[in-house]
């Protein structure tokens, strides 16, 4: 995994998103052409801060 992008603005920080909860309750996700996955937005009950 990487930090350098956000290491460019100071010491990084990796939330935990929960993203099975998230499809559990309706949420889509899109795989880009990429195979990055994709969601419109991610509500702050499902992001978890170290």
């Amino acid at each position: 995994m990487t930090t350098e992008v956000g290491a460019r603005h100071g010491k990084p920080v990796l939330l935990t998103i929960l993203a099975a909860d998230m499809h559990q309750s309706g949420h889509t996700f899109y795989l880009s052409t990429n195979d990055v996955w994709l969601v419109e937005h991610v509500p702050a009950n499902f992001i978890r801060f170290p």
